[in-house]
């Protein structure tokens, strides 16, 4: 093994002095290498070297790469070989800016509502609630029937249980054009003047809801019919209102009509 070890040495100092008459019968023929040149060799000459050869022994007949040796290990002189970095799905996303726009909570979604020619209110649309609510206040103030009796209880955000008063059925709610028959539950609480009732699911679902957070929109069917409400106008304007998120469309002909009167 010794013998194997010597003799690589032998013939590595051997091709390091034809090296070096190359490069000198080079230099003489086409003037001296640049700074870029040798470093390259340099570089390939250290791919060769074998881990059973002392690298002290290659560079001792290498002078003159002494000064690159130096370089690379103070950081002066960078490898000019690249690598690919492969990213995630999400910084490439960031990178391209092709994530979402940010946008800020919209509010509440709350619609104009009218029960028979008595109650004008605005309702609060609440996708967590299982139930539509009508405070007993407006129960007692209109005349809306009989309410039936009822054994269930409800449990508020609050962790409170509280016992309804009853349950009124088939009560015919207008939205905009579009009426509906909507089960209450009446409960003695104090309501916010501006959503007085609490549309829960049950009417969401028999509308045919669609609720676009983005665009603020509120889009409810009947049969062949839909209605779309501006949920931003219904939550900046007055409760006073009564046309307050109803979408009015008025073709060409009649909009001519007006501004001529």
């Amino acid at each position: 093994m010794l013998k194997q070890i010597m003799a690589d040495q032998v013939k590595l100092a051997a091709d390091v002095r034809n090296n070096q008459l190359a490069t000198q019968n080079l230099e003489k023929k086409f003037g001296q290498f640049t700074k870029e040149d040798c470093f390259g060799k340099f570089i390939e000459l250290l791919k060769q070297v074998h881990v059973n050869l002392s690298l002290i022994d290659v560079l001792q007949g290498i002078p003159k790469y002494a000064k690159y040796v130096k370089d690379v290990v103070a950081n002066k002189s960078r490898l000019t070989e690249y690598a690919t970095v492969a990213l995630t799905e999400e910084y490439s996303s960031r990178i391209q800016n092709r994530l979402a726009t940010k946008l800020k909570d919209p509010g509440s979604f709350t619609v104009q509502i009218e029960i028979g020619k008595c109650i004008e209110a605005r309702g609060l649309c609440d996708l967590g609630a299982s139930i539509n609510l009508m405070p007993i206040s407006m129960f007692l103030k209109f005349v809306l029937g009989r309410p039936k009796s009822t054994t269930i209880m409800l449990q508020l955000a609050d962790r409170l249980v509280a016992r309804p008063d009853g349950i009124i059925e088939d009560v015919l709610v207008q939205v905009g054009t579009l009426i509906f028959p909507v089960d209450f539950v009446i409960l003695d609480f104090k309501a916010d003047p501006e959503r007085l009732f609490i549309l829960g699911r049950p009417f969401l679902a028999t509308g045919g809801a669609l609720i676009d957070v983005a665009a603020s929109r509120l889009t409810i069917r009947a049969h062949d019919k839909v209605e779309v409400f501006d949920m931003y106008k219904a939550m900046n304007l007055p409760a006073i209102y009564e046309e307050l998120s109803a979408t009015t469309v008025i073709d060409e002909k009649t909009t001519a009509k007006y501004v001529e009167a």
